[in-house]
């Protein structure tokens, strides 16, 4: 279930970006990070079933994909995944398990993904980014990104007899 979760959320990611382009200059209100809310609600379940290695395995994979797909930033993603995986881990194994920090976790997630993602483009790719563009992105991302993180939550604990052993049981 977890893979299809993912592939689901990797061509979602990418038929959305046909409608929900982000553009600077103009103002869209829903902005998106499918693969990231999905990597940070499927920890529980890898952790659960003591495969914390397959996870991260899993995180730099999809962000391979990510890049080859739909960015073209050869082993930014992944690492960014990767970070993103770790910085998920430690989350749930310092927070209880309940909807409001899952929120935290999933806006945490986004926040640290959208920050370093800048940062390396500004640093490498000498792309001017200013400040606000960062927070502008962000802001927008809260509202369709909880909504699919909540969906996502409400699937799999609704198909928890079918996940043996999880977070979510």
């Amino acid at each position: 279930m977890s893979i299809f979760l993912l592939v689901f959320s990797f061509l979602l990611q990418g038929i959305l970006s046909l409608y929900l382009p982000f553009h600077f200059n103009q103002l869209y209100f829903l902005s998106y990070h499918f693969l990231v809310v999905v990597l940070v609600i499927l920890y529980p379940i890898y952790y659960k079933k003591k495969k914390i290695t397959m996870y991260y395995i899993i995180c730099i994979l999809y962000g391979l994909l990510f890049d080859f797909v739909y960015t073209n930033t050869l082993m930014i993603d992944s690492i960014l995944f990767l970070v993103i995986g770790i910085v998920a881990r430690f989350f749930y194994l310092k927070l209880d398990d309940n909807l409001f920090n899952l929120f935290f976790i999933l806006l945490s997630s986004i926040f640290l993904y959208d920050t370093l993602f800048y940062l390396l483009m500004v640093l490498f790719a000498n792309i001017p980014f200013h400040p606000f563009d960062l927070f502008y992105k962000f802001i927008h991302s809260i509202l369709l990104n909880l909504i699919y993180g909540f969906i996502i939550y409400a699937f799999i604990t609704k198909y928890k007899k079918k996940i043996k052993t999880s977070i979510y049981v």
